[in-house]
Parts: structure tokens; C-alpha cells; sequence
């Protein structure tokens, strides 16, 4: 029974497999629309991106410490999320990372400080 709950789509409700893909199709306009509203400003996010790296390698000198350098890591990583998702063609993106909400929302909020 488990091995036939597995491979078929009516018995994905025992799984959780059916209502994870029901969520992200449900999700997936909202998220397309919220994207959209962010493509215009991709080069001001690459603009925080190169400049964040920036700082991490003048933080890499000498008689630096690597704990300063381990907080830009999460903020490199969501601005490059950020910017695969606004590069990437409609048609080309999977469903919305599960934390698309509070990642795109942090976006908007460090875009406005930035301007």
C-alpha cells in the first residue's frame, strides 16, 4: 500500500505530496506577480550584491575576524537568490522556494534602504 500511495496522484493526500504541489500552483501567480513588481530593480540589487562583496574582502585583510565576515554570508546568499529568481525567465522558473514570502519580502525591504 505504501509503495501504490507513493506512485499515485489520487492517494497523494496520505502522502503530502498532493497538497505541496496543490500549494505551489496556488502560490505561483502571486509569486510571478511579486517578482515581476522586482525585475526593474535587478541591477540596484547586483549594485548591493557587488558591494557587499565587496566588504567581505576588504573584512578578509589582515588581523580581521572571521566571526564579522560569517554574518554577511546569510545576506550574499539571499541576494543571489534574489537575483537567479529576477534573471530567470517566467517560463523557466520551478515552483516558489518555500520561503519565497519572507525572502522577497526582506528583498523589498533592504531595496528600500539601499535607494
Amino acid at each position: 500500500l505504501r509503495e501504490k500511495a507513493r506512485q499515485s496522484p489520487s492517494l497523494g493526500h496520505l502522502t503530502g505530496t498532493q497538497r505541496s504541489q496543490d500549494s505551489d500552483d496556488s502560490e505561483r501567480p502571486e509569486f510571478l506577480k511579486h517578482l515581476s513588481s522586482l525585475r526593474s530593480d535587478a541591477p540596484v540589487f547586483l549594485a548591493m550584491l557587488n558591494e557587499t562583496r565587496r566588504q567581505v574582502r576588504e573584512l578578509r585583510r589582515p588581523n580581521r575576524q572571521d566571526s564579522t565576515i560569517q554574518a554577511y554570508k546569510p545576506v550574499l546568499k539571499d541576494l543571489s537568490r534574489i537575483l537567479i529568481l529576477l534573471n530567470r525567465r517566467e517560463e523557466r522558473l520551478g515552483p516558489p522556494p518555500p520561503d519565497w514570502e519572507t525572502l522577497l519580502a526582506w528583498g523589498e525591504r533592504v531595496l528600500r534602504r539601499y535607494k
